[in-house]
């Protein structure tokens, strides 16, 4: 070992927080409901529902095995390329508080996709579920836990209030 090499330590950074791991865990745990209940579903979905909660629209089992796993792994990859493409504004130490805070959202927003995925599926299963109510309490509970974490925000490119008198 060389003895100039041990005057410097730096510490090793992990390379993915907590909060990436659980969105990484929620879109698996996608992939495998959709697999998992594929063979069950009938052929024909409901996928789109009114205000009351009644039925309007109907797809192909497959398009309800394949959506909402993909409607969530393209919002997280579109989320890590729009915070990696976005300008640095600030110091080290903000960029790294606002990455932490986005996570944290991103996994609140792919809990809401999940919670709808489960819904959906339940409903096609033939489970008496009231979907307005779910899909309204998950959504409050997702804008609670999003208003939670936005004051957390410092200044940068894609989140937050940006005006210079905030």
């Amino acid at each position: 070992m060389n003895p100039i090499d041990n005057d410097k330590v730096t510490p090793q950074r992990r390379s993915y927080s907590p909060a990436t791991l659980f969105a990484i865990l929620i879109m698996a745990a996608q992939v495998l409901i959709s697999i998992a209940t594929y063979p069950f579903l009938p052929d024909t979905v409901a996928s789109h529902f009114n205000a009351a909660g009644q039925v309007n629209g109907t797809s192909p089992k497959w398009v309800i095995a394949v959506l909402f796993p993909a409607i969530s792994i393209g919002i997280y990859v579109l989320v890590r390329v729009l915070v990696a493409a976005g300008p640095r504004l600030g110091n080290q130490n903000a960029r790294h508080a606002n990455l932490e805070v986005v996570n944290l959202i991103l996994v609140g927003v792919l809990l809401l996709e999940l919670i709808v995925q489960l819904t959906v599926i339940a409903l096609s299963l033939g489970m008496r579920i009231d979907i307005t109510f779910v899909i309204s309490l998950a959504i409050s509970i997702l804008f609670m836990f999003i208003g939670n974490f936005m004051g957390r925000l410092r200044r940068n490119f894609w989140a937050g209030i940006r005006t210079p008198w905030t």
